[in-house]
């Protein structure tokens, strides 16, 4: 399989670390656009079985214990309601892409916000569904919406450096948003400083679900080219 970077498509690439923390796949920088991704991307079929046991948690976790997870996760949890409190009116429906173990829908519909979450782990939605009664889909967005079910806000807490092609999915994305809405976007920083200064946290940081690792250069250019304007982009 040769590379092909997944943003401008083309052929040249310098490796970054020849393993994960989790797997043989390689990081590599496109020497094109400078966009740094897994090598190879894994098949649909892979991910499913990735995503549909939990492996991302459970490779670094070895046993998943919901209350511990939404302990470690309440720091982010309350950031991101809070975010969203102070920004938004309580009124408007939210849909989460990528909703895990339900922490934050729980914690974003208790405060009166209309919610809808998307979670293709069939474990995650298990154990979604014993904290919270917000709505639950299960399939990814493969497409433009063909409803009439469109969002005031969406929301992808570190989802977008999960997906195989993200400015498809940014692209698609846009046809669920009211015409005035708005899409949060959250994804680990590929330029951030601990990286170049420490190996363990390297070691740790590169693994296998992340196909993609963003710079704020790439990302901004991601989302005009998906369609988006007004783009603002600041650190947490």
């Amino acid at each position: 399989m040769r590379f092909t970077c997944i943003i401008c498509h083309d052929r040249k690439s310098e490796i970054i670390s020849h393993n994960t923390r989790d797997s043989i796949s390689q990081v590599v920088n496109c020497c094109s656009c400078f966009h740094v991704q897994l090598y190879p991307v894994p098949t649909t079929k892979e991910d499913k079985y990735f995503y549909n046991l939990d492996l991302q948690a459970k490779n670094v976790f070895k046993k998943t214990n919901c209350l511990n997870l939404e302990k470690r996760s309440t720091v982010d949890t309350q950031r991101r309601v809070d975010c969203i409190r102070s920004e938004f009116d309580k009124k408007m429906s939210v849909l989460d892409i990528g909703s895990g173990y339900g922490f934050f829908l729980k914690a974003i519909g208790d405060i009166g916000f209309q919610t809808t979450g998307l979670e293709v782990s069939s474990i995650r939605r298990e154990i979604s569904k014993t904290l919270t009664n917000v709505p639950l889909m299960s399939k990814a967005i493969t497409g433009p919406n063909k409803t009439k079910n469109r969002y005031d806000l969406i929301t992808l807490f570190h989802v977008l450096e999960h997906v195989k092609d993200p400015i498809k999915l940014l692209t698609d994305l846009k046809s669920y948003l009211q015409r005035d809405g708005t899409l949060i976007v959250e994804v680990p920083n590929a330029n951030y400083y601990m990286l170049k200064i420490n190996k363990s946290y390297r070691d740790f940081f590169w693994q296998r679900a992340h196909i993609s690792y963003f710079k704020i250069k790439i990302l901004k250019k991601i989302l005009k080219n998906s369609g988006y304007q007004k783009i603002n982009v600041s650190g947490v």
